[in-house]
């Protein structure tokens, strides 16, 4: 949303909405995933890094608190010193550890 605008350091795409957060919010709200977060049905692991300046860690935890809120199977993985991409080989195999886990705890399992 249009708290996005002021800690993301992707500014390059703020000329293509209209007008600014403060003269018309909704248009930014519309595009954020937490206007939509009530209608979230699939478990959802949100996974960060806790220096991304691209989405900042708050982003996160506010769409995270959301879901918690809402009483949707959510988890949080922060991740220390990492920005957006990861880049440490630990924390690309945790990265996918967590991810196989996720899946495997959530697939409809065969009879």
């Amino acid at each position: 949303g249009h708290s996005f605008v002021g800690t993301t350091d992707g500014a390059m795409w703020y000329d293509q909405f209209r007008k600014k957060p403060w003269e018309d919010p909704m248009e930014y709200a519309l595009r954020s995933p937490l206007h939509y977060v009530a209608n979230v049905t699939t478990p959802t692991m949100v996974m960060t890094g806790e220096a991304d300046l691209r989405t900042p860690i708050s982003q996160s935890e506010e769409y995270y608190r959301a879901l918690k809120l809402l009483k949707k199977e959510t988890l949080l993985v922060r991740v220390p010193e990492e920005f957006h991409g990861w880049r440490r080989p630990s924390h690309q195999l945790m990265q996918q550890l967590y991810l196989l886990a996720w899946f495997e705890k959530y697939r409809v399992k065969d009879n």
